[in-house]
């Protein structure tokens, strides 16, 4: 692999629905339910166009994964501590919006002004945050 780009932050692996920012300022969602750990911070990526989609390829990982790009991704932070996703959570960012969570699902994960990554697809929003993703919908 002769990568140009890679993948900003902390990758965590492929898994379901993660959403990658890239150094090129694009945005890949992974499709399929393909799920592989792996820790890396900035590693090196690259996106394949083949005859049946793009796949995104990761230095230190053997396969790829098949990949949509997804356009008008929101970037902010939330607004003081992040505790996870309690079934019911509301949170305000720094850009002045609020986001409350749309699907039950728990997890507890606690940061400070965590970055939030909100991106829209067509079953819905969805806020992805300290290597967590729910269904979100805006009320303010």
């Amino acid at each position: 692999m002769s990568p140009t780009i890679t993948i900003l932050g902390v990758f965590r692996g492929f898994r379901p629905g993660a959403l990658y920012k890239l150094s090129d300022e694009s945005y890949w969602l992974q499709a399929g339910h393909q799920a592989v750990l792996h820790h890396a911070v900035n590693p090196a990526a690259e996106i394949r166009a083949l005859d049946d989609g793009h796949f995104l390829q990761v230095d230190g990982i053997d396969g790829m994964v098949l990949v949509h790009p997804v356009h008008g991704v929101i970037e902010s932070r939330i607004q003081g501590k992040f505790t996870g996703w309690t079934g019911k959570s509301t949170y305000r960012l720094i850009n002045g919006q609020t986001w409350q969570q749309a699907k039950y699902t728990t997890k507890y994960v606690v940061e400070y002004m965590p970055e939030v990554l909100i991106y829209h697809s067509p079953v819905g929003s969805f806020m992805e945050v300290a290597g967590t993703s729910v269904k979100v919908k805006q009320i303010g």
